[in-house]
């Protein structure tokens, strides 16, 4: 990984990692959340990850999405941070306290 966001990203556990806000990072329309395409490129090719997970810090929810599901429905963007892939929220499986609460209701 060699762009300059790739302190963002990590490998944990086969997964590409990120934490991020979904104030500043989420994306609106799409509602969806983006990765970056070279890193995720990079990753796959190593043949390491199973998939894509993403910490949301403000609200404590994990989202988490298989490789296959990732590439088979992420579409590409680009809004002036370079090339991203980007998964529509309601392709991630999602997991947490404040998740938790809203499903509650």
């Amino acid at each position: 990984m060699d762009k300059k966001y790739k302190f963002v990203y990590s490998i944990k556990n086969r997964y590409l990692f990120k934490k991020v806000q979904k104030s500043k990072h989420f994306l609106e329309s799409p509602e969806a959340i983006a990765i970056d395409k070279d890193i995720f490129k990079k990753s796959i090719k190593t043949g390491h990850i199973v998939g894509v997970r993403v910490y949301e810090i403000e609200h404590g929810v994990t989202y988490t999405a298989s490789l296959e599901n990732f590439i088979l429905n992420s579409i590409l963007i680009d809004r002036g941070f370079g090339e991203q892939y980007a998964l529509p929220l309601t392709y991630w499986e999602k997991e947490g306290k404040e998740y938790d609460k809203a499903r509650l209701l």
